[in-house]
C-alpha cells in the first residue's frame, strides 16, 4: 500500500525529468530509482504495519471517504469548485493541450515566459488526457488523488485503531467560530490588510463570515483545516499529508530515515511549502538514530538520492523573489495578535502539553518538533496570502490532529478533560461542516479549457508570478528547448468568458449589462 502512494508521488518526478536536458534529467531519474529502491527494500526484516494483511474493510471505507471528500471538493467537477480551481484547470488545460515534452511557453506584451510551478499533481492527470481529453485528465486527477488519500486515510486508521479515528482525525480544527461570534457586535465588515494587526482581529470576523470562509477571521494568518485543504488546495494537501504518515511511521520504526529524507526530495515537485517543516523533522529523527543510526551505508544512499532531486529545486526558485510575500510578524501589535492566533488554531497542542504523560512515548519528540513548527510559521513570509504559513503546516498539523485524536479516543467521555476535548472538536467541526455546505448548495460549473495566460488575464490584470517566470531566467542547462511541435500560449483575444456557469463570477460584459 505505501509503495503505491510512494510510486505515484514520484512518477510525474521521471514526467518532469522528460523537460529537462539530458545531464539533469539523468541525475533526477537516478533519484527517482533510488527513492523507489529504498522504499520496496526495507533492510530491517518485517514491520508489525507495513507487512501486516490489508484490512479490506478499512481500505473500503477510507476510499469511499477520500472519493467523497475529492468530489465534494470540486474535481471533476461534479460540484461546487472552490475560486482556486479557476487557474488549477487552466494549469491542467496547458499541460494537456501541449504536445512538446518542454515546458509550456507563453508571450504577453511581447515579453515569453514558461510554467513554473509545483506541477507534480498534474502530470499524469495530463499524459493520460493527451489521450483522453482534457475531460479524461480531469476524471484521472479525481482518480489519482481520491487514490492517494484513501491510502493516507487507511495508514492513519491501522495506525491510529480504525475508522472511528478517521473520521475524527478528518474534521478535527482549530476553534475558528469562536472569534467569529466573540467579536462580530464590533465587526466593521471591512477587510483589513494594515497596523496595527489587533484591529483585524474586530474587523475581519464578519467579513470571514460573509464570505462564507470562518478560516479568515484575522485576514492575515490561517492554518486551514484538513478539509479545507482538500477542497482549496489537494496539490499542497496530498504531498503534506504523506509526508505526515512517513513521519508517524518513521516514529514507530516502520521505515528508516533514508526513506523520509529521499521523500522530501521527491516531494518538491508537488509542494516545496507542504515539504518545508522536513528541515526541522529530518533534524529529530537524525538526532534519534544517533551515531550509529548515522553511519549505515543506506542513510548515505538516501542523502544522495535525494540530493539527485536538486534540478526541481533549481527550477521551482527561479525568479521565486518576484512572488508577493507579507511579513505580518513586523506589524505592530503582533504579539496579542499572535497568541490569539495560536490559541484559536491549535488549542489541541495545548491540551495535549498539559496530558503529555498520556501521549506514547514515541510519540512525543514528532509532537513536539511538530507543534514548535507550527509556533514558528507565522515568523515566516512568502506568496500572496502568506502561503508558507498556510501550505507549511499541512504535515505538523496532520501529525498534531493524529495524536490528538488517538488521545481523545482513549479518553472517558465523561471526564473533565473528555468534556474538554468535546468542546474543542464540536467548535471545530464548524468550520469544515462549512466547506462541506458549500460544496453541496452552490451549484457547480464546467471544465474550463483556457489557457492559463488567458484564464489569468480575464481574472485580472497583471502577470501571475506564481506560475509565470521570464524565460530568459532559467540557465540554459536545465530545460529543454521547445521542439517544432510546441505551441506557445497567448491571450486569447475576444474569447468567451471561460467560466460562463459559475454562480459568482461573471464576465465583465454580463456584468456590465446587468447595471
Amino acid at each position: 500500500m505505501l509503495a503505491v502512494a510512494a510510486l505515484v508521488f514520484l512518477a510525474p518526478n521521471l514526467v518532469f525529468a522528460l523537460q529537462l536536458n539530458i545531464a539533469p534529467a539523468l541525475l533526477l531519474a537516478c533519484g527517482v530509482l533510488g527513492a523507489a529502491v529504498l522504499t520496496l527494500r526495507r533492510p530491517d526484516g518485517p514491520t508489525a504495519v507495513l507487512d501486516a494483511p490489508v484490512d479490506t474493510r478499512l481500505l473500503a471505507i477510507c476510499a469511499a471517504l477520500a472519493l467523497a471528500l475529492c468530489v465534494l471538493g470540486g474535481e471533476g467537477h461534479f460540484f461546487y469548485s472552490t475560486t482556486d480551481w479557476l487557474i488549477r484547470d487552466a494549469v491542467l488545460a496547458d499541460l494537456t493541450s501541449n504536445p512538446s515534452t518542454a515546458p509550456v511557453q507563453s508571450t504577453l506584451d511581447g515579453a515569453h515566459y514558461f510554467l513554473r510551478a509545483p506541477l507534480g499533481m498534474y502530470f499524469l492527470p495530463a499524459s493520460l488526457g493527451k489521450l483522453a481529453g482534457l475531460t479524461g485528465a480531469h476524471y484521472a486527477l479525481l482518480a489519482q488523488n481520491s487514490l492517494l488519500l484513501a491510502i493516507v486515510l487507511y495508514f492513519a486508521g491501522v495506525l491510529g485503531g480504525g475508522w472511528r479515528l478517521v473520521l475524527l482525525l478528518i474534521v478535527i480544527n482549530g476553534m475558528d467560530i469562536l472569534p467569529v461570534i466573540l467579536t462580530s457586535p464590533f465587526a466593521s465588515g471591512e477587510p483589513v490588510t494594515g497596523e496595527p494587526l489587533y484591529n483585524s482581529l474586530l474587523k475581519m470576523p464578519r467579513y470571514a463570515l460573509e464570505h462564507d470562509n470562518l478560516e479568515w477571521w484575522n485576514g492575515l494568518l490561517n492554518y486551514p483545516s484538513h478539509v479545507s485543504h482538500l477542497f482549496w488546495a489537494p496539490n499542497h494537501a496530498l504531498p503534506g499529508f504523506f509526508f505526515a504518515i512517513l513521519c508517524l511511521l518513521a516514529a514507530l520504526g516502520e521505515i528508516d530515515l533514508a526513506v523520509l529524507g529521499v521523500f522530501f526530495g521527491a516531494l518538491l515537485l508537488w509542494s516545496p511549502l507542504a515539504a518545508l517543516p522536513a528541515v526541522a523533522i529530518l533534524p529529530y529523527f537524525a538526532w534519534r538514530a544517533g551515531l550509529r543510526g548515522l553511519a549505515k551505508p543506506r542513510l548515505w544512499v538516501g542523502a544522495v538520492c535525494a540530493l539527485c532531486f536538486a534540478p526541481v529545486a533549481v527550477y521551482l526558485t527561479l525568479t521565486s523573489s518576484s512572488i508577493p510575500a507579507q511579513a505580518v510578524y513586523v506589524a505592530e501589535g503582533f504579539v496579542l495578535f499572535y497568541l490569539v492566533f495560536l490559541i484559536v488554531k491549535i488549542p489541541h497542542a495545548f491540551v495535549l502539553a498539559w496530558f503529555r504523560k498520556s501521549i506514547a512515548p514515541e510519540m512525543t519528540g514528532l509532537l513536539a518538533v511538530s507543534v514548535a513548527v507550527l509556533a514558528l510559521l507565522p515568523f515566516l513570509n512568502f506568496g500572496p496570502s502568506n502561503d508558507v504559513v498556510m501550505r507549511g503546516s499541512v504535515a505538523p498539523l496532520f501529525i498534531l490532529s493524529f495524536v490528538f485524536a488517538k488521545f481523545a479516543m482513549d479518553l472517558p467521555r465523561k471526564s473533565a478533560a473528555g468534556r474538554l476535548v468535546l468542546v474543542i472538536v464540536g467548535l471545530g467541526l464548524i468550520t469544515p461542516l462549512r466547506d462541506i455546505q458549500r460544496a453541496l448548495i452552490t451549484p457547480s460549473y464546467a471544465i474550463s479549457a483556457c489557457n492559463l495566460i488567458t484564464a489569468a488575464h480575464q481574472l485580472g490584470p497583471g502577470l501571475s508570478t506564481n506560475y509565470l517566470t521570464p524565460v530568459s531566467s532559467a540557465p540554459p542547462w536545465l530545460l529543454r528547448a521547445p521542439g517544432a511541435d510546441a505551441r506557445v500560449e497567448t491571450v486569447a483575444v475576444g474569447a468567451p468568458w471561460c467560466w460562463p456557469g459559475h454562480p459568482a463570477l461573471r464576465s465583465p460584459k454580463v456584468a456590465e449589462a446587468g447595471r
